[in-house]
């Protein structure tokens, strides 16, 4: 694969919130495999035992105890709040070390454990009930056969991931009861435009935030809907409900400035916005008015590559990366992958030739849409990768690879 053909992931799920609803004993789940013989030193990524939650952190020389239990306490308060009830028996440690001057420690919970759970201390009822008010208000009036489908729906700074690919049948469900004719999108569909022959598209955003002291999540729903020759956008009733209810996502990112609507990229991407690890997806840029533009690809722990420099024409899309396609491939612990475009002068990075690694005092900056160009036009789309059924498991060699590819991308030089 090409330097520019790199993509992003991997996941840690979780969940938090109410305490459970009592449920009979029942014998506590197998314990994580063991650890690596080997000393961990602190260093690099750590990848949990497959099927395990995890929450990590890092302290002191010599406090590894100590740190230990900070992780056991931080991976609770996310799984469970402060009663985990029948589940408290499943935590453990996986590992711990020290290393580079500071403790380290990984707590663990078995993934099923915790869905099972889940299962047990909470409903969704209320919420299939909200989602179908929000439903019925952005369908409203459609003509009979109206045909459509659920386009993006941005978690927490990225479209797509586990917890979308969650909610998605329950959206669906709630469109199709209110009249919508669930309909397979065209290929190179961009989870954002009506295409010819539809009625609707219905997107959502959903955000984690607090309600008198509980973690929820808002999905805030529009659709767009063709009418009158032209395409409107309904808004309907944002859907509040608690987060212990959905998939944990431990990753949340700026919402970043406004796109320019003159300035596009776009990520043609499964219903959702996610894609599977492996998965061939292809990017296009757009602008309408000719341009100097620099995109940036902005994955992993505030990583940068520098993936296109130079002019682009007016109205004409301008594929990113290799003919073929990006390949949405995981970075260790990390499940999203954005796309940053700056149409401006860049300054250092004006000479730059791509493909390069952006300098991680910049990219960093670029994480948070900082240290753009005064006046410069932006724009900015991304998506998360799935984990798990149906999507099929990366080996772990070709995990390796990508590792190796990045070590190979050259710094960016002015």
């Amino acid at each position: 694969m090409r330097p520019e053909a790199r993509l992003a992931l991997a996941l840690a799920l979780t969940a938090c919130g109410a305490p459970p609803k009592p449920a009979p004993e029942a014998a506590a789940p197998p314990a994580p495999p063991p650890a690596d013989p080997a000393a961990w030193t602190c260093a690099g990524h750590l990848v949990p035992p497959t099927g395990y939650l995890q929450e990590t952190r890092f302290g002191d020389p010599g406090a590894v105890d100590r740190v230990g239990r900070e992780a056991m306490q931080a991976l609770r308060a996310k799984v469970c709040g402060a009663d985990c009830g029948p589940l408290e028996a499943s935590f453990s440690l996986w590992k711990t070390g020290e290393g580079g001057g500071r403790a380290c420690a990984m707590a663990v919970v078995k993934q099923a454990a915790v869905e099972a759970w889940r299962a047990e201390a909470l409903s969704t009822e209320a919420l299939d009930l909200a989602l179908a008010r929000a439903a019925r208000a952005v369908a409203r009036d459609l003509p009979k056969g109206a045909r459509g489908q659920v386009g993006r729906i941005d978690d927490a700074g990225a479209p797509g991931g586990t917890r979308v690919r969650w909610l998605m049948p329950r959206l669906l469900r709630a469109l199709q009861e209110a009249g919508v004719a669930m309909t397979d999108p065209p290929a190179g569909w961009d989870g954002r435009s009506v295409p010819a022959g539809w009625t609707i598209v219905v997107s959502g955003t959903l955000t984690p935030r607090s309600e008198r002291g509980l973690p929820v999540l808002e999905l805030a729903i529009e659709g767009r809907v063709r009418e009158g020759g032209g395409v409107v956008v309904r808004a309907g009733e944002p859907v509040v409900f608690p987060a212990a209810v959905a998939p944990y996502v431990d990753a949340a990112f700026p919402a970043g400035p406004p796109s320019d609507p003159g300035l596009r990229i776009a990520v043609q991407g499964a219903a959702g916005g996610g894609l599977c690890g492996g998965q061939r997806t292809h990017v296009t840029l757009q602008s309408d008015a000719p341009a100097d533009v620099r995109v940036f690809d902005l994955y992993g722990d505030g990583e940068a590559l520098l993936l296109h420099a130079g002019p682009v024409p007016a109205g004409t899309p301008v594929p990113l990366g290799d003919p073929a396609g990006f390949e949405a491939l995981p970075v260790p612990g990390h499940d999203a992958e954005r796309f940053l475009v700056v149409a401006g002068d860049f300054g250092a990075l004006g000479k730059a030739a791509a493909p390069c690694r952006v300098p991680s005092g910049l990219a960093r900056s670029l994480h948070r849409f900082e240290g753009l160009p005064a006046g410069a036009r932006v724009a900015h789309d991304g998506f998360r990768i799935y984990d798990g059924p149906p999507c099929a498991p990366l080996p772990e060699a070709r995990r390796a690879e990508i590792a190796r590819q990045l070590r190979e991308v050259p710094p960016c030089a002015p």
